[in-house]
């Protein structure tokens, strides 16, 4: 004899009684039963898989699980719809800076800039070239072994070469070499002689230069110094004795070194160097000479 059991609802009513007879429960829920050697037992009905909290736009439940309701997946760069559907993002928007009131930003037009680039450009290369210099010098010269000397100016002229590099916007150097030459007559109403006096100066002059400082004012500063081997020498060109001193000429030589001062302008995309230069020359304590002079240098390339 097989044995049914089955769960009834309805309370107070038994299951077994109605299945008896023959009678189903109206007020019972039918489920399924499996035999298992001539006993039954009923089995709950599947329980559906939920996603809590529920899924987002563009996704499904599945099992339990969100997943894209796209098949294939999207692309990078897209994003799937609520019906399915891949859709492009859209573009981000970069918050703009706040600029104060009354700010007006600075538009640098191609051109400028260009321009702007090429005299970088220019101002960066290495130059080699020529320079000459004009301009009036004051020296003094030993006389003889008590100690006399002679005050001179004369007008003087140089010739050389130069490199000129800058090493920044605004920074560069500049170094010359080359010989310095001064000749001129003097005449001493006191003890009524005349004299000719000369000097000739081998020198090196390094110097650190600033700018050119704007575009279109091409002014700069020099500040350096320079050192040389002077040849000096005077001689009488009338009668009477040189200042009270001994001996028909004075001759000498001695080392000089001091600072250097100048200031000008460039031209020509920086090919022309015009300037305004001032030394003085010491040995030692000793003063030895000073100068002024206008300065003319032009490169090569």
């Amino acid at each position: 004899m097989r044995i049914y059991v089955v769960v009834s609802l309805v309370v107070g009513v038994p299951a077994v009684t109605l299945a008896q007879a023959g009678y189903p429960d109206q007020g019972t829920e039918q489920v399924p039963v499996i035999e298992t050697g001539g006993v039954q037992e009923s089995q709950p009905p599947p329980q559906r898989a939920e996603c809590i909290p529920t899924c987002r736009s563009g996704f499904m439940c599945v099992h339990g699980t969100c997943v894209s309701a796209c098949n294939p997946l999207c692309a990078a760069g897209q994003t799937c719809s609520a019906s399915g559907e891949c859709i492009a993002d859209a573009p981000v928007q970069l918050a703009q800076p706040v600029q104060p009131i009354g700010f007006q930003p600075v538009r640098v037009s191609p051109e400028h800039e260009a321009e702007r680039q090429r005299l970088r450009a220019l101002r960066a290369r290495l130059r080699l070239g020529m320079f000459v210099e004009l301009g009036y010098m004051l020296f003094s010269v030993d006389g003889d072994e008590d100690g006399g000397e002679l005050d001179l100016s004369v007008p003087h002229f140089a010739l050389g070469f130069e490199l000129r590099k800058n090493f920044a916007y605004r920074v560069g150097v500049r170094f010359r070499a080359g010989v310095d030459f001064g000749v001129g007559s003097e005449e001493d109403f006191l003890f009524d002689v005349s004299y000719r006096a000369w000097q000739t100066r081998i020198l090196v002059n390094p110097n650190l230069r600033f700018g050119p400082f704007a575009q279109g004012f091409p002014l700069y500063l020099e500040i350096g110094a320079h050192a040389g081997l002077c040849l000096r020498g005077a001689s009488p060109t009338g009668t009477g004795s040189m200042s009270g001193m001994s001996g028909d000429s004075v001759f000498d030589v001695q080392v000089a070194f001091g600072p250097e001062l100048g200031i000008g302008f460039l031209a020509g995309e920086e090919r022309f160097d015009i300037a305004l230069h001032a030394n003085s020359g010491w040995l030692g304590n000793e003063f030895q000479f000073w100068s002024a002079s206008f300065s003319f240098g032009f490169a090569f390339n």
